[in-house]
């Protein structure tokens, strides 16, 4: 993320302003802007709602035992320096706890720390980061903390939401989700188009996150035209998928919908597989960005032969077709 500065001068006078990369690199396409502002300007942070989750704010939270059959989502902020977000949750035991904050992800300058204790209050365990298992979109940096537990035993559990370098304020706002632990999966494509010659195949690799211990097999499918009904084993992180190019001759691409499908605990779960492009890129050298749509287009398939111009005769004198004709 870009860093945010502020600053307050208790003298007058003149100040220096030093800008560097990281790791003292540089090349002509690190360019960058400076907005020197004066006065307070808050952060562009997200409200961050997640669609079928249900949410509360932090002051209807906090002093609740919360029971999290299904999943929930709080709103909360640390408003001071020093303050800790505290909350308790009705647990049994072999329950698979899943707790995430977005806040950095979200725009928050809030760099969350994430902490489970025991019913007798002891650690269970704390994160600061968590590492991603594919790199995926414009925010790389694996900045926000989650965090998954077998809980030992029955009992009231307390998680904490605290920040690591003991800052504060009203933009230091973040989303704590809780709920179970659930298996799932992300399909991406590595390229966002795929040039096929008419009425051929082509394949395209595709990258699967499995989360939660979902290891089973995948089915893809779509437009029978273009996407044949065909299975990604179980376990695979990493294979290609096979399309085709109905067109009888060359034609502008067509936008292209890829399904996935896998049975998740007795249920059919089913998601789009999400186009995406990849790009090298320092600290994320598997960096897929996604895009809106996916298509097939159609190349040349046959040889691009020249047509002969055409010769055009040329006029000749009345004398010249009366001697032809006699001969």
């Amino acid at each position: 993320p870009d860093p945010v500065m502020r600053f307050k001068s208790r003298k007058a006078g003149d100040y220096l302003l030093k800008i560097r990369d990281n790791l003292y690199r540089g090349r002509q396409d690190f360019v960058y802007r400076v907005a020197l502002e004066r006065g307070s300007k808050p952060y562009l942070v997200a409200d961050g709602k997640i669609s079928g989750v249900d949410e509360m704010r932090e002051s209807e939270a906090v002093g609740r035992k919360l029971y999290i059959a299904r999943p929930v989502v709080i709103s909360g902020v640390i408003e001071k320096p020093g303050v800790k977000d505290t909350y308790f949750i009705k647990g049994q035991k072999n329950f698979k706890l899943r707790a995430e904050v977005l806040a950095r992800s979200n725009g928050s300058p809030l760099d969350a720390v994430l902490t489970v204790y025991t019913p007798d209050g002891k650690l269970l365990k704390q994160v600061d980061d968590e590492a991603k298992n594919l790199n995926v979109g414009e925010n790389l940096q694996q900045i926000d903390p989650a965090v998954t537990v077998k809980l030992p035993a029955d009992g009231i559990y307390k998680v904490v939401v605290s920040e690591l370098n003991n800052e504060g304020g009203k933009d230091y706002r973040y989303c704590l989700k809780l709920g179970a632990s659930e298996p799932g999966f992300e399909v991406y494509t590595v390229r966002s188009m795929c040039n096929i010659a008419p009425g051929g195949n082509g394949n395209v690799k595709v990258m699967i996150d499995r989360t939660g211990g979902f290891e089973g097999e995948i089915k893809i499918f779509g437009d029978k035209r273009y996407v044949p009904q065909q299975k990604i084993p179980a376990k695979i992180k990493e294979g290609s998928i096979v399309l085709r190019n109905p067109e009888r001759r060359f034609a502008p691409p067509k936008y292209v919908k890829i399904y996935a499908e896998a049975e998740i605990n007795g249920r059919t779960v089913r998601k789009l597989v999400v186009p995406a492009d990849i790009f090298n890129q320092a600290f994320a050298y598997d960096h897929l960005l996604p895009v809106q749509n996916f298509c097939v287009g159609s190349r040349w398939s046959g040889n691009k032969k020249k047509a002969k111009p055409a010769v055009k005769a040329e006029a000749k004198p009345a004398a010249q077709k009366q001697e032809a004709a006699k001969k």
